[in-house]
């Protein structure tokens, strides 16, 4: 591979890394549904880790869970640039304990 085709090749990557974290950005802009400064959210979103986006759309439906009535839930820049993520506990599913065949009832 020379030169140029290694640039182009990392162009390439980096574009698609750019687009799905501004796909992950719609999914977190439809999902949060309180539209203020959507500008300045999706910049801070697209410079926040992968590790950080992934964990935030995973806790995210359990913000608003929290928040139904949107006049309490925070503006989403303030969400954002308060790592306000990390204030809500994701926990893993608890998986049921297989029973054990030497336990007696």
């Amino acid at each position: 591979m020379n030169e140029n085709e290694f640039e182009n090749e990392s162009k390439n990557v980096g574009k698609v890394l750019k687009d799905k974290k501004e796909k992950d950005f719609s999914i977190f802009w439809a999902t949060y549904s309180k539209s203020t400064d959507k500008a300045k959210c999706m910049k801070k979103f697209l410079s926040l880790t992968d590790a950080d986006i992934e964990y935030i759309l995973q806790v995210l439906p359990k913000y608003i869970a929290q928040t139904p009535d949107k006049q309490y839930r925070k503006n989403p820049l303030t969400w954002l640039n308060g790592a306000c993520w990390n204030d809500i506990p994701f926990a893993a599913p608890i998986v049921p304990k297989e029973p054990n065949p030497n336990d007696n009832w």
